[in-house]
C-alpha cells in the first residue's frame, strides 16, 4: 500500500506521536502530522464527556486544525456545540465496542445525507463536502474522536489514506492510554500525599518513606532509594508511627491501604 519513501515517512511520524507534550499540544500536533500525508481542509481533535446516550454527548478540549482563520474555526466548534451536533449521523459510532476508522461515505448514504439538516445546514454551506472519522474507544479513556473535511475541489479520502489513519490510530489510542494511566497515578500520588500531610502532619520526607513502606520497601532498601542513612530511616520512621498513633510497621501499612 505504502511505497519505500511514504514508509520512512510515516514511521517518522509515529515517533513524534510519542514525543513528551502537554495533551493540547499533542492534539494539535498529531493533526499537523497526519496533515503531512493525509491533505485536509479542517481537522478536530476532541473527546466526549460522560453521556447516557450518544444523542446526548457533548464535546469537550476542541482543537481543530485547518486552511481557514481562527474566526471560521470558532463559529464551527459553537455551532457544533450549540445548534447542529445533536444532528450529527455519525455519532453512533460512539457506542462502537472498539476504536473504528471509517470513510463517511462508506456508511451513509449520499440519499441520507444530502436530506440530513447536519449536512445541509451545516457543513455544505461551509463546503465541507467529504469526511473521515477516527473514534478512539478505549475503556481507559473518554471516548475522542479526530475527524477530517476535504472541499468539493480537494474530493473524498482514498484508501490509501483510509489505510494510513488506520495503522495511526493504534498509536494515538496508547498514547491517549498512557497519558491517562499516568495522571491517574499522579492523582493517587497527590491524594495519598494529602492525606498524610493534612491528617498525620507528616513531613515531605516522611511522606517519602510512608509511601515507601506501604510499596514494601525495608528499611534497607529505604536507606539505599533514598541515599540516606538506616538511623535515619528508623527516626523518621519512629516519628511517623508517633504521628499516626500506630504500634508497628503491619499497622502501618494497614492504615496506608486503607487509603486506596
Amino acid at each position: 500500500m505504502l511505497n519505500h519513501t511514504e514508509w520512512n515517512n510515516f514511521v517518522k511520524i509515529i515517533e513524534q506521536l510519542w514525543l513528551p507534550v502537554n495533551d493540547n499540544t499533542f492534539k494539535e500536533n498529531v493533526l499537523k502530522l497526519i496533515k503531512e500525508i493525509i491533505p485536509f481542509n479542517l481537522a478536530g481533535f476532541c473527546y466526549y464527556k460522560e453521556f447516557a446516550d450518544y444523542h446526548e454527548a457533548v464535546i469537550e478540549n476542541y482543537i481543530m486544525v485547518g486552511d481557514f482563520c481562527n474566526e471560521f474555526m470558532d463559529e464551527h466548534k459553537y455551532m457544533y456545540d450549540n445548534i447542529y451536533g445533536k444532528y450529527d449521523y455519525t455519532k453512533w459510532l460512539l457506542g462502537s465496542k472498539e476504536s473504528v476508522v471509517c470513510r463517511e461515505s462508506d456508511i451513509v448514504s449520499s440519499q441520507f445525507r444530502d436530506k440530513s439538516k447536519f449536512y445541509t445546514l451545516f457543513l455544505e454551506p461551509r463546503n465541507l463536502i467529504y469526511c473521515m472519522d477516527c473514534y478512539i474507544i478505549n475503556e481507559a479513556i473518554p471516548p475522542h474522536i479526530l475527524f477530517f473535511y476535504r472541499d468539493t475541489v480537494s474530493g473524498d479520502f482514498s484508501d490509501k489514506e483510509l489505510y494510513m489513519l488506520n495503522r495511526l490510530m493504534p498509536h494515538i489510542e496508547g498514547r491517549l492510554v498512557l497519558e491517562a494511566f499516568h495522571s491517574n497515578q499522579q492523582n493517587e500520588t497527590d491524594s495519598f500525599s494529602f492525606f498524610l500531610k493534612k491528617t498525620y502532619q507528616l513531613t515531605p520526607k516522611e511522606i517519602e518513606i510512608a509511601r515507601l513502606i506501604k510499596n514494601g520497601s525495608n528499611n534497607q532498601e529505604i536507606s539505599n532509594i533514598l541515599s540516606i542513612e538506616i538511623s535515619t530511616v528508623k527516626k523518621h520512621i519512629t516519628h511517623i508511627l508517633e504521628k499516626t498513633h500506630e504500634t508497628d510497621r503491619l499497622k502501618l501499612i494497614k492504615l496506608f491501604n486503607l487509603h486506596e
